[in-house]
């Protein structure tokens, strides 16, 4: 693996990034946890970010020329919760409304082809997931599907490879993984492999997929076709998953002498690359995607 060629600060966040030219994934978007809590997108081909808003979740889409922005504050305006699209290229901005209150909608997720953003829905005063909405970014409009399986709202849905709908499930014993189809109903199980954990569990390929393995402190790397498992990864106890570099090395933070670590791992847990110092923790909140060009 390439090693770093470049360190990029983060103002006022005491963060360092620790780049390279042909990196698979980079820092694409970011919030300060300082007032006023301004939100950033990287410009595309760019080591710079722009702020476009201020207490808004920013996620960059694949192309890396929009942005979607998700309201910290919500119903602020309005009953309705809402996603805000940014684009990168000259500055314009759309909105399109999603859930009414009491549900709102919570982490974004891109589509592989950068045409739909996806959105956990949750009624926080029960602490419940309420389904999921699907927003079409070119025809500016939010579908809310409600699913038949629900649960808690830590729980968040993602895509996976073939476009459809997952999200990891509890059923008072165990974790496992649900697939769902587009009027929400379970289409697919797997009981076995323990919780997932944030939204980028699939590899870039889809062929894989990490979760917290069932037992232990470990990550169990699997086969999404056959859901057997490829690989156990002994992890610390403190360790962060954030998601993947490429198809065989994952991201994770961990603690440091001074503050935290941004790391590349391989599928033995050996630290191969570090992406990014971090002087604190919880300064910013962190958004990898694929690199764009």
């Amino acid at each position: 693996m390439e090693k770093a060629t470049r360190d990029i600060e983060l103002p006022g966040t005491g963060i360092v990034l620790h780049e390279h030219p042909k990196d698979t994934v980079r820092l694409g978007a970011y919030l300060s946890a300082a007032q006023p809590f301004g939100s950033f997108a990287r410009e595309k081909g760019k080591d710079t970010f722009r702020q476009v808003g201020t207490f808004l979740q920013s996620v960059l889409s694949p192309r890396g020329d929009l942005v979607a922005l998700n309201p910290f504050a919500k119903f602020a305006d309005s009953s309705f919760d809402h996603l805000r699209i940014f684009d990168l290229r000259d500055g314009s901005q759309f909105t399109v409304p999603t859930v009414e209150r009491p549900l709102e909608g919570v982490l974004p997720v891109w589509s592989a082809d950068g045409s739909k953003v996806l959105l956990s829905v949750r009624e926080p005063e029960k602490r419940r997931s309420d389904g999921f909405v699907v927003v079409d970014v070119a025809a500016r409009k939010a579908t809310h599907v409600l699913t038949e399986s629900v649960g808690a709202d830590t729980l968040l849905f993602t895509f996976a490879p073939d476009g459809s709908v997952t999200r990891g499930y509890f059923d008072g014993k165990s974790h496992g993984v649900d697939f769902y189809g587009p009027d929400g109903r379970v289409t697919r199980t797997m009981h076995w492999v323990g919780r997932p954990r944030g939204a980028n569990w699939f590899s870039p390929s889809g062929a894989l997929f990490f979760t917290g393995c069932p037992k232990g402190n470990s990550l169990c790397v699997w086969d999404t076709v056959s859901g057997n498992r490829r690989y156990t990864i002994a992890v610390g106890g403190k360790t962060q998953s954030l998601g993947w570099f490429n198809n065989q090395h994952l991201i994770v933070q961990n603690p440091a002498k001074k503050g935290a670590r941004i790391e590349v791992i391989d599928f033995y847990g050996k630290v191969v690359r570090v992406l990014a110092d971090l002087e604190k923790n919880n300064t910013a909140f962190l958004s990898f995607t694929a690199a764009t060009r």
